[in-house]
């Protein structure tokens, strides 16, 4: 069935709670499991950083911590069960592209991610991360509540 699966990470509880079903389907599948973190670049967040006044190697800095932070709990768990365990992380303006092109450059054959997205207005116009690679991936995603 599924041989090596892309867990979407975001530091959030639903992604938490999805990526420990997706080890639990690799421990049940014999499969490996790839964790994968996208960031906001710093560009995205200039007009943010020109109000707080933070300087791009403090934000790089910060972003890797929290980014190793997010893996580091995923590794524990899939070392827990003896599951097979990479990660990576990277900045992307676009996490849902981010999440597709990681899944096909890794040959990944299944993404799991939590059903958390935006709320209220801005979910209605831009749409939730789970829902674009929904809609423009190619492979199965396992959406977890």
């Amino acid at each position: 069935m599924y041989q090596y699966i892309l867990l979407a990470i975001d530091g959030s509880a639903h992604a938490e709670r999805a990526a420990s079903v997706g080890i639990e389907l690799a421990r049940a599948l014999g499969a490996r499991v790839l964790a994968f973190h996208a960031a906001p670049p710093y560009a995205s967040l200039s007009y943010l950083i020109e109000v707080l006044g933070t300087p791009q190697r403090d934000y790089d800095l910060a972003m890797s911590e929290h980014a190793e932070r997010y893996l580091a709990s995923i590794a524990q768990a899939a070392d827990v069960v003896g599951v097979s365990f990479a990660s990576e992380y990277r900045y992307a303006s676009q996490p849902y592209e981010a999440i597709i092109d990681m899944a096909k450059a890794r040959g990944c054959d299944l993404i799991v991610m939590g059903a958390r997205g935006r709320h209220g207005v801005s979910h209605h116009l831009l749409g939730s991360v789970t829902h674009r690679v929904l809609l423009h991936g190619h492979l199965p995603v396992l959406v977890c509540p």
